[in-house]
C-alpha cells in the first residue's frame, strides 16, 4: 500500500514546525535547537495529508473540532533517516509552510483575559495586523495563529516579527504565555526582572505543564533581525 510518508518528496510541502519547552519531546522525536530552553519540532498536520493516509490512521477529519485541528504526526529520528535528509533541508521546507500555513493573528491582552474569565476559553477576536489594534504601543499584545494553536511558532516567521518591531518602533520583548501563543511588550514598558518573575509564577500555577513553553523572557533585536534570551 502506497505510504504517504515513505518519502519526503511526499510531504516537503505539508511538514510544518512547532515550538515546545526542550523537556515535553520524547527521546523519538527529530528536534532542533532554537533558543534558551526551547526547542524546534517537526510535524504533519493530519488535514493536509492524503484520504488514504487519512483512512490508514483512522483519524476523522472535521475542521470545527479544536482536537483535529491539532492533531498531527510528529516527526521521529527514524522518518528523517528513512528520508535520507539533512537537517537543513527539513528546517527550510518546514518554515517555508508554517509561515504560510500559521499567519500572525493579533489581539491585546485584555481580550484574551476577558475571553478566559468569561467563556473559559481562548476564542477572542484577533487581528491579522498588529497596526490594525486600537491600542496604545505601551501595551501587551498576544501573538498566535488562526486555530490559536501552536502560535508560539510566530516567534521564527521574520516577516511578523518585522511588522511588530515597527508596531513598537523597535527592540520588543516576548513573554512565552505558552505553546499556544506570546505576549510581546515594548522594552521601555515593562522591567525585565519583573516580567521574568511573572513569567516563572505563571508557568507554575495557571500554564498546563504540556502548554509549557518557557521560563526565559526573550527579545526581538531589530538590528540583528533576531530573537535574543535576556533572562
Amino acid at each position: 500500500m502506497f505510504n504517504q510518508l515513505d518519502s519526503f518528496e511526499n510531504v516537503k510541502d505539508i511538514v510544518t514546525l512547532r515550538l515546545k519547552n526542550e523537556h515535553s519531546f520524547s527521546s523519538e522525536e527529530y528536534t532542533s535547537d532554537y533558543i534558551g530552553d526551547i526547542r524546534i519540532g517537526y510535524a504533519i498536520p493530519v488535514d493536509s495529508l492524503d484520504e488514504e493516509m487519512k483512512n490508514a490512521i483512522n483519524v476523522k477529519v472535521n475542521e470545527h473540532s479544536k482536537d483535529v485541528i491539532g492533531a498531527a504526526i510528529r516527526i521521529l529520528k527514524p522518518m528523517v533517516d528513512k528520508w535520507g535528509i539533512g537537517e537543513k533541508e527539513l528546517y527550510d521546507a518546514a518554515l517555508k509552510n508554517t509561515i504560510r500555513q500559521n499567519k500572525a493573528e493579533y489581539a491585546t491582552l485584555e481580550d484574551m483575559v476577558m475571553s478566559m474569565m468569561f467563556s473559559h476559553s481562548l476564542n477572542f477576536v484577533t487581528r491579522s495586523s498588529i497596526l490594525d489594534l486600537k491600542t496604545e504601543p505601551n501595551k501587551q499584545v498576544v501573538v498566535t495563529n488562526k486555530d490559536k494553536y501552536y502560535g508560539a511558532v510566530i516567534m521564527l516567521d521574520h516577516f511578523a516579527m518585522d511588522e511588530i518591531s515597527e508596531y513598537f518602533n523597535g527592540n520588543f520583548y516576548i513573554i512565552p504565555s505558552s505553546t499556544n501563543e506570546i505576549i510581546v511588550v515594548g522594552v521601555d514598558v515593562l522591567h525585565a526582572d519583573s516580567i521574568v518573575s511573572m513569567v516563572k509564577e505563571i508557568n507554575t500555577t495557571i500554564v498546563d505543564e504540556k502548554d509549557l513553553l518557557s521560563n526565559h523572557l526573550y527579545e526581538y533585536d531589530s538590528v540583528a533581525e533576531k530573537v535574543v534570551v535576556v533572562a
